[in-house]
């Protein structure tokens, strides 16, 4: 037997695209969108200076990991965890953080 795909003209068979990605991204994370948010919000939250030293590039399992060029901004934000989870807690409306992993990985030399 054939399947149609034809759309019922009704809007409430329709799931909004935003909700089904939630739940694809919780299913995936646990977190939802708001582990996506405590990457792109990194900049924001721990300010330029942070920012210019530091990437957020993952989110997973409530720990963001965190690159930095510098074993000593390493060593900076090491100090700085707590304050840091609280301000990216605070900025995504949930304790979705609770730990954070910083790593070093050195810029190649160029010749």
């Amino acid at each position: 037997m054939a399947r149609s795909f034809v759309a019922d003209d009704s809007a409430d068979n329709f799931t909004p695209l935003r909700k089904s990605l939630e739940r694809v991204l919780t299913g995936l994370t646990g977190t939802g969108s708001q582990g996506i948010d405590v990457v792109r919000l990194w900049p924001e939250v721990v300010g330029p200076e942070i920012a210019r030293h530091s990437s957020a590039v993952k989110f997973s399992q409530s720990c963001l990991y965190v690159v930095v060029g510098d074993p000593r901004w390493a060593s900076e934000l090491r100090h700085l965890g707590r304050q840091l989870i609280g301000r990216l807690n605070e900025a995504v409306g949930s304790n979705v953080v609770v730990d954070l992993k910083i790593s070093v990985r050195r810029a190649p030399e160029i010749d």
